[in-house]
């Protein structure tokens, strides 16, 4: 036996061992943190420590804001803020998606109606996860919302992405249809990111486009992204599809996509998302 190799071999294992042992205590650490996020998920539910901010969208043409888009918070009581990017995935393993999207859409709804009731009849978008559009009786649960908060649906406007189509075109194309029957809008959102876009976009019935904010940062500095960008718009003005510009944060930004036609924005150099009643007082400001 070579006495060498075998202590190699020795090492090797112990190397192994090691790494499997911290492999195990990321992935005990991991499980222990999504179970106490889990159940700190559905007390936040219970306990309203989740809430909606909105995001206004502002017309370039009128200088007047006509839309908003609902945005989830979640103010953790001893982490502070924890941002949509973590804890909806969260909420999606754990199934609580479907019980945060009928609530994030029941308190848009009763917030859109105050609105309107007030005499501001802006549109309110909201952001539709691929779990609530399979959700069984998802029209008849649509329906229900709609009339407790009498509210009229071509003032609403649900966001969808695109990575939603790539696993069963026709039963999405189905779905969003049954919507658009209800007289709610469609957005496609974050438009340009997949790998598809073109193709779908052909066969969606979809009512406005929404040009991700990716494309907006790079403008300046990468050639392809801005001729990709001028492109979508392009096919957007042949298809006659509203556009909504996100991620704007710079009057340079502001200036250049007015130059190109498109009118509709929404980003920072705007306004940042802010809760509900903030937002009405801009509409009285601004409208």
């Amino acid at each position: 036996m070579d006495i060498k190799n075998s202590n190699n071999t020795g090492e090797d294992q112990r190397l192994s061992i090691k790494k499997f042992n911290q492999h195990q205590l990321e992935s005990t650490i991991d499980f222990l943190n999504r179970r106490y996020f889990e159940k700190e998920l559905q007390s936040a539910l219970i306990e309203g420590k989740i809430d909606l901010v909105y995001q206004p969208q502002y017309c370039l043409n009128t200088n007047k804001i006509i839309a908003a888009e609902a945005l989830v918070r979640w103010h953790h009581p001893t982490i502070g803020k924890i941002s949509p990017g973590q804890f909806i995935p969260l909420f999606e393993k754990s199934g609580l998606i479907i019980p945060l999207g009928k609530w994030i859409f029941d308190k848009a709804c009763r917030q859109l109606q105050y609105w309107h009731s007030n005499g501001y009849e802006v549109k309110l978008s909201i952001n539709f996860s691929f779990a609530q559009l399979h959700q069984e009786n998802l029209i008849e649960t649509i329906i229900q919302t709609l009339t407790k908060n009498k509210v009229d649906p071509a003032f609403l406007v649900f966001e969808l992405t695109e990575t939603m189509t790539i696993h069963n075109i026709a039963n999405f194309i189905s779905i969003i249809d049954d919507i658009r029957t209800l007289g709610i809008h469609i957005a496609l959102d974050d438009f340009g990111t997949g790998y598809n876009s073109l193709s779908y976009l052909a066969q969606l019935n979809v009512d406005v486009l929404k040009i991700d904010k990716s494309f907006i940062n790079k403008i300046n500095n990468s050639k392809k992204d801005k001729i990709v960008f001028l492109s979508i718009v392009s096919l957007a003005k042949q298809l006659d599809l509203p556009i909504v510009v996100e991620g704007i944060e710079t009057k340079e930004q502001m200036e250049f996509v007015k130059k190109v036609g498109c009118n509709i924005i929404q980003g920072f150099y705007f306004s940042e998302p802010i809760g509900g009643e903030d937002f009405g007082k801009l509409l009285v400001k601004m409208n």
